[in-house]
């Protein structure tokens, strides 16, 4: 089973979050506000960038 969890922000928080993501290396918005909220030690961003380096490797070859 899946759950889906909204709240609101304003454009201010937005802009901010977005900010943040984009400095984090993050995706999106969505996948920060995931990894904050549930704080888990293996992060969406860690997953994303093992993807990528994973990708550079294969196509190095």
């Amino acid at each position: 089973m899946s759950y889906r969890i909204q709240f609101t922000i304003s454009d201010t928080e937005k802009l901010e979050l977005e900010k943040i993501a984009k400095k984090q290396g993050y995706p999106n918005n969505a996948d920060l506000a995931k990894e904050r909220t549930l704080n888990h030690p293996l992060s969406i961003l860690d997953l994303c960038q093992t993807a990528l380096k994973n990708r550079k490797n294969s196509l190095g070859k």
